[in-house]
This record gives C-alpha cells, sequence and structure tokens, in this order.
C-alpha cells in the first residue's frame, strides 16, 4: 500500500496555493547543501531569554517563512499569518491544498534540488511515510530556545508527544478519535462495553462500517484492533467474525452517519469526528461508545515536521518555537477547533466528541503504528476479510 501510496502522492496533480504563493518561490537551495545551523545554545553569559531575542532578531532580518500546509484550517492560516507578521515582523506565505498535492509539489522540488519550505505542517502519514525515510526532516529538539517549549511540565505526562524516537515529528493539536458512534434513541453506551459486543446477534443487520480498505477512520480502527487491542491474528480472527455481522460498508462519511441518526443502522464503526458534530448539533440522537478496550489520540493533518535545508533557517527555529510556545497552542487550538497538544491550554469552546472522555483509556499515535496503518500488510489483510462486502 506504501508503495502505490508514494507513487500516486509523486504523480499528483495540480495544487491550491494559497495566500501570495502565485509563483515559484523566493531563495530556493540546493538540495544537496549541507542544512542550516540550529540556534546556537546558550552559553554562561547568554540565558535562554537572549537566546530568544537573538533568534526573534535574525529572523527579522530574513523576513520572510514559508509554511507548506495540507488541508489546514483557514482560520488557522490566517490567524498564523497575521500573528507571525504582528508579532515578528515576517511575511508568512502558504502553500496550501489537498495534502497529497502539497506533498508532491515538495517532492518535486526537492528532484529539482530546490529546497523552498522552511515548515511542513502536513498529514502525520506523510511524514512518517514519505519526508522521515527519505532523510527531508530535521530534530526539532536542537532547534528549541523558548524555556515554556523545553519545560516538560507544559506537556502531558511530563514530556512532549514527538511520535517518533528521533524527535522530528510532532503533532500540534492531537484529539480524541471515537472508533463506535451509536443512535441513543436505540443504543445504550452500556450495550458496547467492549469491541466484541459488536459481535452479538441482536446486532447483526444494523452496524455501518465506513470502508477500512481506504484512508480514513475505518482504515485507522482495523489498524488498532491488530496493533494494540489483539494482536495480528486473533485481530484478524476478530474482523472475520465483525464481517459475518452483515455490515454495510460505505464510502461516504457523512451519509454514515445519517444512517446512524435516522436509526437505519444504529451503530456506525470508523466514523469522522467532523460528520458526529455536524449531526449532534442539528439535534440527532448521537454519542459514541467507549469499549474498555480503549481508544486512540489522533494526530490528522496538523502535524509538524521542519525540513533540513530551508532558506529561512532563523524564521523556521522560531516558527517552531512559536507553534509549541502557550501563545502559538492556544491561537491554533482556537482557530482549528481541536485541543492543543500542551497541557496548559483551555480547551474551553472545543467539541466533546474532540476531547478525551474523562479517565477513559487512550493511546497515542506513534511512528510504528502509522507504518502499521500505512502498510501492505493491513491493506491486504482488510481487502481479503472486507472487500467483499462493499456495495
Amino acid at each position: 500500500m506504501l508503495t502505490r501510496y508514494l507513487f500516486g502522492i509523486v504523480l499528483g496533480l495540480g495544487l491550491l496555493v494559497a495566500g501570495a504563493c502565485g509563483g515559484p518561490p523566493q531563495a530556493p537551495s540546493p538540495a544537496g547543501g549541507p542544512p542550516p545551523p540550529p540556534p546556537k545554545a546558550a552559553g554562561p553569559g547568554q540565558p535562554a531569554t537572549a537566546r530568544w531575542e537573538d533568534l526573534q532578531a535574525a529572523a527579522r532580518r530574513e523576513g520572510r517563512i514559508m509554511v507548506y500546509a495540507g488541508a489546514i484550517n483557514p482560520d488557522v492560516r490566517k490567524d498564523m499569518t497575521l500573528a507571525l507578521e504582528n508579532k515578528f515582523g515576517l511575511q508568512t506565505e502558504f502553500v496550501s491544498g489537498r495534502g497529497a498535492e502539497t506533498i508532491a509539489r515538495y517532492l518535486r522540488e526537492r528532484e529539482a534540488n530546490i529546497s523552498a519550505a522552511d515548515v511542513l505542517i502536513v498529514g502525520h502519514t506523510s511524514h512518517v511515510g514519505i519526508l522521515k525515510p527519505r532523510g527531508f526532516l530535521r530534530p526539532l529538539q536542537p532547534l528549541l530556545v523558548l524555556p515554556e517549549v523545553t519545560d516538560a511540565a507544559a506537556w502531558p505526562d511530563g514530556k512532549m508527544p514527538f511520535l517518533d524516537k528521533d524527535g522530528m515529528i510532532i503533532p500540534l493539536v492531537p484529539s480524541f478519535s471515537p472508533f463506535v458512534a451509536i443512535n441513543t434513541d436505540i443504543v445504550k453506551q452500556s450495550d458496547i462495553q467492549s469491541y466484541r459486543d459488536l459481535l452479538k446477534p441482536q446486532w447483526k443487520g444494523k452496524i455501518v462500517l465506513f470502508d477500512p480498505n481506504i484512508t480514513g477512520n475505518g482504515n485507522t480502527w482495523a489498524a488498532f484492533m491488530l496493533w494494540v487491542v489483539y494482536g495480528v491474528e486473533p485481530g484478524k480472527a476478530y474482523l472475520g467474525e465483525l464481517a459475518r455481522q452483515d455490515l454495510f460498508m460505505t464510502r461516504d462519511a457523512r451519509l454514515q452517519i445519517e444512517w446512524v441518526a435516522r436509526g437505519k443502522y444504529p451503530i456506525a464503526v470508523g466514523p469522522t469526528v467532523a460528520a458526529l458534530m455536524e449531526f449532534r448539533r442539528a439535534g440527532a440522537p448521537i454519542d459514541v461508545a467507549l469499549p474498555a478496550e480503549g481508544g486512540q489520540i489522533i494526530p490528522a493533518a496538523d502535524t509538524l515536521g521542519v525540513p533540513l535545508a530551508a532558506p529561512h533557517p532563523a524564521a523556521q527555529a522560531l516558527a517552531v518555537n512559536w507553534l509549541l510556545s502557550k501563545e502559538g497552542q492556544a491561537l491554533y487550538s482556537k482557530a482549528s477547533g481541536r485541543p492543543a497538544a500542551r497541557a496548559d491550554i483551555s480547551t474551553e469552546g472545543i467539541d466533546p466528541f474532540f476531547l478525551t472522555p474523562k479517565g477513559y483509556k487512550v493511546f497515542p499515535t506513534d511512528e510504528e503504528f502509522t507504518a502499521f496503518s500505512t502498510s501492505d500488510t493491513l491493506m491486504n489483510i482488510t481487502r481479503d476479510i472486507f472487500g467483499p462486502l462493499l456495495k
């Protein structure tokens, strides 16, 4: 699957370029050249505040930053542009569009020995499956200057939530991703206390599954069953049993939840939060079930990485620090409507569907899980089990 994914991305057609990116980026640097140095470490005579001030001054001299972003929220783009300009004097330009298109452009530029991007905010699967394996990313830790960013107490579990062991990839607004949604007029939360409860005879013919053979929450749910909950072989047996529950499978995320709301299929597996929010705000009897085996925190499209070679290295380092600061995280969270990665940012105004229910067991998405969720191994399993169900 990963090979086909890479091939499709490289051949992606066209880009939607936001902001002022109508022409080619300025000041490209050779991909083969040495990477720009990180900010200098603070010496005995240079406290962190002085180091941060020096970095701001260097970034102002560069005056510009290029952000390559996938399906970034328009409000995030607008608010981030204003903040970086007003606070640091940086002209911020975005290259954005669908995630695959943004990555395709970046790959084409690298093949042409052009390094135009300073910051990459794309899906975690692109970082883990494409950018990092090709050697395009640099560790983030050496760029961190602000004490409030490096302070372990600012982060859940006392550590920065890097997705990979090398500290190159970090989510900006990771959120809870429910795997089971229910029509509460028909199904009680207590009816689904385990994923195995979906196998009960009473739910036969009453479950709609988002197709796990394509990118989406159905695919992530299948990977979660195999990688986290049961293990590959027992997980295959579980998925096979579920497939015999007369499932209906769809690739329409909104229609899936509409059917749940109407009671046609009162249980959805692999729902999207956007559809859940839409129908519950409209008054539909929609909620999520919380199986005891747990759920997952998903980084989604707002995942941060930075290229080794960047045309504006000081602006790059400044943006990384600001995006992970309390101010940057609060702005990003409010504009995107998702909870911040930091532990000290208010969740007021965030839809409860994005928040981990109090006391519920959740698992973070890491590099190994992401690699498995995009692997041919998973694709072959889901295709063999669920492929015949797609109508």
